[in-house]
C-alpha cells in the first residue's frame, strides 16, 4: 500500500467519519416527513414513479445543501424511504423517512425544499 492508493467507503446508512477511515451511523433521521404532490394520485404513483421520486428527492436535497452549505462535510448523503402514500383533497400525500448526514436539516425544511422544487 502506498499513501493515497486506497479509498474508504461505508455501507448504506453510514457515513465516512472525519478521520476518513471509520464509518458512523447517519446522525439525523427525520420520520414522518409529509409532502403533498399535486400532480400524482395513488393510481399514477407506480413503483417506477416511486423509484424516480426517491432519486429526485435525494437530488433536490443534495442541491439544496450544496447551495446553502447546510453540512460541514464536502457533501451530504441521504437515504429516502417512502413510508406510505394516500390520496388527499390536494393531491397525493406521501410520508417519508429521510436519513441524512446533515445535522441541520429538519422535517420542516425538507418538506419546504421538496414542495418548492418538485410541485
Amino acid at each position: 500500500n502506498t499513501k493515497g492508493s486506497y479509498t474508504c467507503s461505508c455501507s448504506p446508512g453510514y457515513i465516512l467519519s472525519a478521520d476518513m477511515k471509520t464509518c458512523a451511523a447517519f446522525p439525523t433521521t427525520l420520520n414522518n416527513v409529509a409532502v403533498t404532490l399535486a400532480r400524482y394520485t395513488v393510481d399514477s404513483f407506480t413503483p417506477e414513479v416511486q423509484t424516480n421520486f426517491i432519486s429526485t428527492v435525494q437530488s433536490v436535497l443534495e442541491e439544496y445543501c450544496n447551495s446553502t452549505r447546510c453540512s460541514r462535510q464536502t457533501s451530504s448523503q441521504y437515504i429516502v424511504t417512502i413510508r406510505s402514500f394516500t390520496n388527499s383533497a390536494t393531491g397525493l400525500l406521501v410520508i417519508l423517512q429521510v436519513q441524512t448526514s446533515s445535522n441541520v436539516l429538519s422535517a420542516a425544511v425538507v418538506t419546504q425544499v421538496i414542495k418548492e422544487r418538485m410541485n
